[in-house]
């Protein structure tokens, strides 16, 4: 019996998961102070402020090589 990570090398297809932001989150171009990454002093993310993901699986079709 094949283990997992040797049935996704043979498939051509598998099904991913991908984060979007979720529509209910209100897009700007322009800073609007509704959605943000906060940074720490070393220039990390130290959190968020009106960021909601929403997970969507999706088909991810591997090419196929000779």
């Amino acid at each position: 019996m094949q283990d997992e990570s040797s049935q996704l090398k043979a498939a051509h297809h598998t099904t991913g998961i991908f984060k979007y932001m979720a529509t209910l989150v209100e897009p700007s171009l322009y800073c609007n102070g509704k959605v943000l990454t906060r940074r720490d002093k070393d220039g990390s993310d130290a959190g968020w402020k009106g960021v909601v993901f929403t997970e969507q699986r999706m088909p991810v079709t591997k090419p196929f090589i000779n």
